[in-house]
C-alpha cells in the first residue's frame, strides 16, 4: 500500500542515518513505491506507486547544486557511482558528482532495480542494475 507519510519518514531517516542505497530502496518498496524521478532543477522528488503520487518538492539534499555540466560525461558520473558504492560517500556528495558529470535528472525504477540517469540530449542516457540488499541479520537467518 502506498503511504506517503511512511515515503516522508524514510526519506528524512535514510539521508540522517546515511542509509545505503539499496536499503533505502528496499524502504521505499516497502512503503509502496514503484518509482520515482529526480529533478535538479527544481529539486522535487517524485514518488510513484498504486496509481498514486506522491511529490517532495524542495528536497533539502538537492538544494545549492551547481548549474548542470554543459556535456555528459559518462565516464565520469560511472565513477562517481562506483566511488559512492565502494566508500559509501553520503547522497550529497554522489549528487554533486552527477551534476558535474551533465545529469539533469534520473528515475529509480524500484520493482526492475535499475536507476536510469539523463542528460540534457535525449541520447545521453546511462541505466544501472543494482541487486537485491539483503540486511546482515535476515543474511544470517537465511544461511
Amino acid at each position: 500500500m502506498f503511504s506517503p507519510q511512511k515515503i516522508k519518514e524514510i526519506s528524512k531517516v535514510s539521508k540522517a542515518e546515511k542509509w545505503t542505497f539499496p536499503k533505502t530502496l528496499n524502504a521505499l518498496r516497502d512503503a509502496g513505491v514503484k518509482d520515482y524521478n529526480v529533478e535538479f532543477s527544481s529539486c522535487t522528488i517524485t514518488y510513484h506507486g498504486s496509481g498514486q503520487k506522491m511529490i517532495e518538492s524542495d528536497a533539502a539534499s538537492l538544494k545549492n547544486l551547481l548549474p548542470c555540466g554543459s556535456s555528459f560525461d559518462l565516464k565520469g558520473l560511472v565513477d562517481a557511482i562506483k566511488i559512492h558504492q565502494v566508500k559509501q560517500t553520503p547522497y550529497s556528495e554522489v549528487v554533486k558528482e552527477m551534476v558535474r558529470a551533465g545529469v539533469v535528472h534520473y528515475r529509480v525504477d524500484v520493482i526492475a532495480r535499475t536507476c536510469t540517469y539523463f542528460g540534457t540530449n535525449p541520447n545521453e542516457e546511462y541505466v544501472e542494475k543494482f541487486e537485491e540488499y539483503i540486511e546482515p541479520r535476515q543474511a544470517a537467518e537465511i544461511f
